[in-house]
């Protein structure tokens, strides 16, 4: 009797795993990475223009995670899970006996998306360095939670390329303790953010914004756009700052964005 399973994986360009005290791994859904870093390493190594990362737990970052020149790099909760990887079986002969399965859903039918979270270490800079050449981060149904550990910088700072913020992704809890500093996502230079869905919410500044925009990029939303109940110290609404001259671009209707 032959035995057959049949699953369907993301086929993008360059797709790695990430799982969190994985050990000795690939970045292959049977053998994910350990750590994000390990991940960016090995892009750049490659020289990869275009990544994905898909995050099979949360994960605790203890350092500023520096996206490569010339990279654009897409997180994201995994498609598929594992339960195990048996020792002494090759990467075939487990999904033989024991295929990924689609990650599970909540109750609502929404994923239960992954969290990349500031470690206790992490005290000076953020989450997220988008500062070399060419580079590009996007945030897609992951939530980026700075635990409230009080911090120096926001969980995304970009002097370059484009910050995305996509569906279901969430930016949290960070507290920022320098004066001036966003709270959520600092852009400088000539970074652009792009928000197409997306909430950034619960985070407290010293006397900044949880967004400011300060470049000579472009601030564009569409759909459904949240960003709320940020805060200064003095418990006072801080959303979004605009530099003198900047504005919003609207692509599409707002739904019920706040």
């Amino acid at each position: 009797e032959t035995k057959t399973a049949r699953f369907a994986i993301s086929m993008k360009t360059s797709v790695y795993y990430v799982k969190s005290g994985a050990q000795n791994g690939d970045g292959f859904i049977a053998s994910p990475y350990g750590t994000i870093q390990e991940a960016i390493s090995e892009i750049e190594s490659k020289q990869t223009k275009k990544a994905y990362i898909y995050l099979m737990d949360d994960i605790e970052v203890p350092a500023t995670i520096t996206i490569p020149q010339d990279t654009s790099i897409t997180f994201e909760t995994t498609d598929f899970t594992i339960n195990q990887v048996y020792p002494g079986l090759t990467t075939n002969t487990y999904y033989f006996q024991n295929p990924p399965t689609p990650y599970p859903a909540t109750d609502n039918g929404n994923r239960n998306r992954k969290t990349i979270k500031r470690g206790a270490s992490l005290t000076t800079g953020p989450i997220f360095d988008v500062s070399n050449s060419g580079s590009s981060v996007t945030i897609g149904d992951v939530t980026l939670d700075g635990q409230g550990i009080d911090a120096q910088a926001p969980l995304i700072k970009a002097s370059t390329g484009t910050v995305s913020i996509r569906k279901d992704a969430i930016l949290q809890n960070n507290k920022v303790t320098t004066d001036g500093t966003a709270s959520a996502i600092d852009l400088s230079g000539s970074a652009s953010l792009d928000m197409n869905y997306g909430t950034i919410t619960g985070n407290t500044s010293k006397d900044g914004s949880a967004v400011k925009f300060a470049s000579s990029g472009d601030f564009t939303v569409g759909n459904t756009v949240n960003i709320f109940d940020n805060k200064d110290a003095g418990n006072k609404q801080a959303n979004v700052f605009l530099a003198t001259g900047k504005v919003i671009t609207t692509k599409n209707h707002l739904g019920d964005s706040k």
